[in-house]
């Protein structure tokens, strides 16, 4: 009986952490986040605990530049720096990225947000989008939420 007990307890335990993780895994993006240059709304806006902000830059075709993007927690909540913040890019015609994926030692983290640059140069004139799949997590007191694959565009403008 003491075996069955714990066996039921066990799997109510990990019936409860899976659902919280998936919770934050499947909530579908805004409208602002599908759309490019601001990907969220203010932070803590429609009691979100995270907002993204991808800024457009504009760059000279062939000379360094570099795309922002930042994070923000939303009100009651900090950022985790104990996550392997990561951001991953996709190819982008038009656009050479030094790096296609960020690690956790290239992001500048503090409790009130997380900031990233990334370097690009253009190869051709014209309008271009980034999309990046970017893995964090933001936590209150009461629990964390983690935050896979979250795509943000960014406009990249070359002249």
């Amino acid at each position: 009986m003491m075996t069955l007990s714990c066996v039921l307890i066990g799997a109510l335990a990990l019936t409860a952490c899976d659902s919280k993780q998936k919770t934050a895994e499947t909530t579908p993006p805004t409208a602002e986040e599908a759309g490019g240059e601001k990907a969220a709304a203010p932070s803590g806006a429609a009691g979100k605990p995270f907002s993204v902000q991808a800024d457009a830059a504009s760059v000279t075709v062939g000379a360094d530049g570099k795309a922002s993007l930042s994070i923000k927690p939303g009100a009651g909540f900090k950022v985790n720096e104990e996550y392997p913040w990561k951001a991953t890019f996709a190819d982008a015609k038009g656009v050479e990225l030094t790096n296609k994926e960020f690690a956790k030692d290239t992001w500048k983290l503090s409790p009130k947000g997380a900031d990233l640059e990334i370097p690009l140069k253009a190869s051709e004139a014209g309008e271009h989008t980034l999309t990046a799949k970017l893995n964090f997590s933001v936590c209150n007191d009461e629990k964390c939420e983690v935050v896979r694959d979250h795509e943000v565009t960014m406009k990249v403008a070359a002249k």
